[in-house]
Parts: structure tokens; C-alpha cells; sequence
């Protein structure tokens, strides 16, 4: 009898322990949750008589990002309006589910580019946006980054995969026929900030993986920079990086934080809470993007938190004149960007195409020093490339500068406004950095650096950090 009460209570010791164990187990990502929402400050909303821009790269991303931030901001009594860069016509799968068409002809992706705009409508209806304050740019859907990189003179336009087009097929376009080239895009981004003179802007963030996001991210930083305009307040949104938010599902318990790669490198992250009346507001008006629920419902409603999250990255100042060459070197006093490490499968095997921090300083000589570091050593068959953009009162220079197994090269994507000029790049190269010195005849006194680097084999990109734009005034 006794060993009988004995076995029934060691039974019942180790059930408690192992009960214990798996609350903690699953309480840990709770604790870790509210722990990190607890440590980012509230966002400031606009107050009364504000603009608020928005741009969204497709139909959706304005209210997954920043749907609340949008009726809060109107019920302050600021003015919003949102620019749509994009019809989102190129999402074949969803057009292939919702209208059982497996072939979908040209016309088909317009069509279906009309309905995600009418998608947008009724949703931002919702948060008392009216039809008035939405613009349609009409971009090529997942074209962006190729207005950015390989299409941006007006005489060299991108053909859309999809609507077969190289200008826009919608006639409600901001520009009537607008090319599809970068050129275009900044005119049109121009316009819309010279005409209605945001106090705010709110944009995807610069390490969005998605290639239109990251690119809306980049054209909206390079027009405020070289039309010379500084709104009160940037604020970043995110939507796509890999299996976050976390856990990829709707969650109404949890907030939205940030992905753990992007702490602590450079974004100061905020939240706008939301009580549960907003969360459940948020959940019907996302409802309203029909066309997306069948494929992308666990992401969509992943964004239905206790929060929305928005990220603020102040721009570094180029350290200047305080050596001279021979004693620049990589600290951080210097450093402009830090990258996640192995923030991908093929970079926890291949680190030395991970691409940790990038330093920029410029000498007594007027030289400017470029520091690419990885997280190993720099290796012969990887291609590392560092892109800048040198910004000079209206002038603009553009340095590409590629390095693989000893050698540089030097390319160039556009010639207006864009020129490139080819002499005199020294380089080294030490242990897991690659030093590259401009002098100044190539740079002359630039005011601010657009810059990021990436890292490639084969033209398979391996490693791509975000664009930083650096002051140097």
C-alpha cells in the first residue's frame, strides 16, 4: 500500500513539473512580447490642422501598416491623403484564385489592378479617408526596384510583366501615361510633395525585404533629398521580412514588435496601441482587400495586434576632417549602418558575404573613406558592391563600385540626372574589410550620401543592407 501512495505521488510530482514546464515553455514568448512592447515609447500622432502623406506600395500595405494612425490622425483633426504606388495588378496566384482564371491575359492584370484600387477605397472609407485623398501613381506591381536600379531615364522605360505595358494602362493615374522609369516616379513624387507640403510622412521601412517596399522607401528618401525638403516627422511601417509577425496568425493578445534582427542597429521603434474595439475595426477594414485573403490571410491578419508599430531612423552625420588618410580607420564613431548577421539560411553558411557595418568618414585631405566589413573574411569568389549617391546643391553624382577577387569596377545605370565620373578609387583590402578611398575631385562637397552595399555570387544576391542616407553638411 505504501509503495502504491508512493508511485501515485511521484506520478503526480512529475505531472505538475511537467505541467509547469510546458506553461513556461509557452508563457516565455508572452513574457518576451510585452516585455519589448513595454520598452518602445508611444507614438506622437498629428495634431490639428497637419498633413499626413502615406505612401503604400500596393492596396493593403496603407491599412496593414498604418490603418489606425490614418482615422487617429483625422480625428485629431489633420489632413491625410495616401498615395498608392502601385494597383497590385500583379498578383497572378491571387488573380488565379478569386477569378478562376489560370491564363490571365493583359487585360485580365488590369482589370484586376481596377478592383484592388476599389479595395483601397472602400477600406480607407472606412477609417474616414475620403475617394478625393487617394492618389493612383499606376506603377508597374513589382517593377519598383527596376525603376530604381535598372530603368530610371525616362528613355530606357520597364515593361511590366504583367500589363505588358511601359507606361501606365490606368486612366486615373496621377500622370496620364506615366513611363514606367524612375525618372517618372520622382517627378511624380515631387509634384505631390510640392502641391500638398506634408508635415508628415509615413513610408515602408528601408530593411522591408520586399523589393517594392524597400524601392517606395528609397525613391521617397532620394526626392525629399534632392528637392531639399524636410517634413516634421518620417515614419517607417513594416511589413515583410521573412516569418514575422510573429507568430505568422492572428493574435489579439500580442503586440506588434519588432523582428529581434532590427533592434538596436539604427531604428528607434514606436507603438500606437489600440484597445479592442480598434483591433476588431482594424480586422473588418482589412476584411475589404478581398483579392489578397485566400493566399496572404495569415499575414494579413497577423497585423491584427494590440498595437501598430512604426519605426523612426534618424539620419548619421559623416564624420569630417578630423584625420587625415593614413589614420582613418573603421570604428564606431564613424560607422553609418549596422546590418543583421545571418539574417538568412544562406548567410549563417556563407559569412563572409554577410555584410555587417558599413563606415564613412572624410579625411583633412578631403578624401572620402569607405569601410564595407563582413562577418568573416573577405572572400575571392563573392562580389561586393557598395552603391552611393553624392547629393551637391541640384547636383548629383552616382558611384557603383563592384570588388570581387582583387579587383574594382565602376558602373553606371543612368545618365540623367545622374553622371558618373571614374578616377583615382584606390582600395585595400584587410582581414573582413575592404577600404575604398574617393578623392575629392570625384566626390567635390557633397551635402548627403544615399548609400547601402550588398554582396552577391553570380549575380545570386546574397546579402543586401538597407539605404542610409548620411548628412554631410
Amino acid at each position: 500500500m505504501r509503495i502504491f501512495k508512493l508511485t501515485i505521488k511521484l506520478i503526480t510530482t512529475i505531472s505538475a513539473i511537467i505541467i509547469v514546464c510546458i506553461i513556461v515553455f509557452f508563457s516565455r514568448e508572452f513574457i518576451s512580447n510585452y516585455s519589448v512592447r513595454f520598452n518602445m515609447d508611444n507614438i506622437q500622432l498629428p495634431g490639428k490642422d497637419s498633413k499626413v502623406l502615406i505612401f503604400s506600395p500596393h492596396n493593403d500595405d496603407e491599412t496593414l501598416g498604418a490603418g489606425e494612425f490614418i482615422k487617429k490622425s483625422l480625428k485629431n483633426g489633420a489632413k491625410v491623403k495616401v498615395v498608392l504606388v502601385t494597383n497590385g495588378d500583379g498578383f497572378k496566384s491571387a488573380l488565379q484564385l478569386d477569378y478562376f482564371n489560370l491564363f490571365p491575359k493583359e487585360n485580365d492584370f488590369i482589370k484586376f489592378g481596377y478592383t484592388r484600387q476599389q479595395e483601397s477605397i472602400n477600406a480607407l472609407s472606412q477609417l474616414r479617408l475620403s475617394k478625393n485623398n487617394i492618389i493612383f501613381l499606376g506603377c508597374p506591381d513589382g517593377g519598383i526596384a527596376h525603376l530604381w536600379s535598372s530603368n530610371w531615364d525616362n528613355s530606357n522605360p520597364y515593361k511590366s510583366n504583367f500589363t505588358q505595358s511601359n507606361r501606365s494602362p490606368y486612366s486615373n493615374s496621377y500622370t496620364k501615361n506615366a513611363i514606367y522609369s524612375g525618372e517618372s516616379l520622382v517627378s511624380d513624387i515631387t509634384k505631390i510633395i510640392d502641391e500638398y507640403k506634408p508635415d508628415y510622412i509615413v513610408m515602408p521601412h528601408p530593411n522591408d525585404r520586399h523589393p517594392d517596399h524597400w524601392a517606395v522607401n528609397a525613391f521617397v528618401q532620394y526626392t525629399l533629398t534632392y528637392i531639399n525638403y524636410t517634413p516634421k516627422k518620417i515614419w517607417l511601417y513594416l511589413v515583410h521580412r521573412g516569418d514575422w509577425p510573429t507568430p505568422l496568425k492572428r493574435n489579439t493578445s500580442f503586440y506588434l514588435v519588432p523582428p529581434k534582427k532590427l533592434t538596436g542597429i539604427g531604428t528607434n521603434w514606436y507603438a500606437l496601441d489600440l484597445n479592442n474595439n480598434e483591433i476588431n475595426e482594424k480586422s473588418k477594414v482589412l476584411q475589404s482587400y478581398r483579392t489578397q485573403f485566400r493566399t496572404l490571410k495569415p499575414l494579413i491578419t497577423a497585423f491584427e495586434r494590440k498595437n501598430e508599430l512604426f519605426g523612426e531612423c534618424p539620419n548619421p552625420t559623416i564624420e569630417k576632417f578630423e584625420k587625415s588618410d593614413i589614420k582613418i580607420t573603421a570604428e564606431k564613431q564613424n560607422e553609418i549602418i549596422t546590418d543583421p548577421l545571418q539574417d538568412t539560411l544562406s548567410l549563417e553558411i556563407s559569412r563572409d558575404a554577410d555584410i555587417s557595418h558599413i563606415y564613412a568618414e572624410i579625411s583633412k585631405e578631403n578624401n572620402l573613406h569607405i569601410f564595407l566589413q563582413t562577418d568573416l573574411n573577405i572572400d575571392k569568389f563573392t562580389s561586393y558592391n557598395i552603391n552611393m549617391i553624392l547629393f551637391n546643391k541640384g547636383k548629383i553624382s552616382k558611384f557603383s563600385i563592384k570588388f570581387k577577387d582583387k579587383k574594382l569596377m565602376l558602373r553606371h545605370n543612368s545618365s540623367i540626372p545622374i553622371t558618373t565620373t571614374y578616377g583615382g578609387i584606390k582600395y585595400s583590402v584587410y582581414s573582413g574589410f575592404i577600404h575604398i578611398t574617393i578623392p575629392y575631385k570625384d566626390t567635390g562637397n557633397f551635402d548627403h550620401m544615399f548609400i547601402n552595399a550588398s554582396t552577391s555570387i553570380e549575380n545570386h544576391t546574397l546579402d543586401k543592407t538597407a539605404r542610409k542616407m548620411v548628412n554631410a553638411i
